[in-house]
């Protein structure tokens, strides 16, 4: 039998005012989970917990309909005023990295900043 972890699934929670109410079909896992600490290893027992949680509430019949679709998730998204970097703009970002990072003779240099991430990216509203 498999010790439980001490981290169990999370929801996203409703709102910052409110630590019970969760956005039903919304989870995280890895370091959003449990905060910067793990490695790989960590994060795959971590990701099957959640598995078995999306999985629970699937046969409990608590997931909103649109949460397997990407439209969906754009509808929760933009409800929240979430700006979005899509794969293209994740493109961008991976290319501006490799680029700094080789003028530094590394493999990369990481854009840490939210806003310069968003502005490399193209954020574009979820729509």
């Amino acid at each position: 039998m498999r010790t439980p972890s001490p981290f169990p699934c999370r929801r996203v929670l409703q709102g910052a005012g409110d630590a019970t109410a969760t956005a039903p079909g919304l989870y995280v896992c890895g370091w959003l989970k449990r905060g910067p600490s793990g490695i790989i290893g960590s994060n795959l027992v971590c990701a099957q917990e959640t598995v078995q949680c999306v999985a629970a509430d699937l046969e409990a019949g608590v997931l909103p309909r649109h949460t397997n679709t990407t439209d969906g998730l754009l509808e929760v998204l933009k409800a929240r005023g979430v700006n979005v970097v899509d794969r293209d703009g994740w493109a961008r970002i991976d290319g501006k990295e490799v680029a700094d990072g080789a003028v530094k003779d590394k493999p990369r240099e990481k854009l840490t900043c939210t806003e310069q991430l968003l502005s490399v990216g193209g954020q574009r509203e979820a729509s």
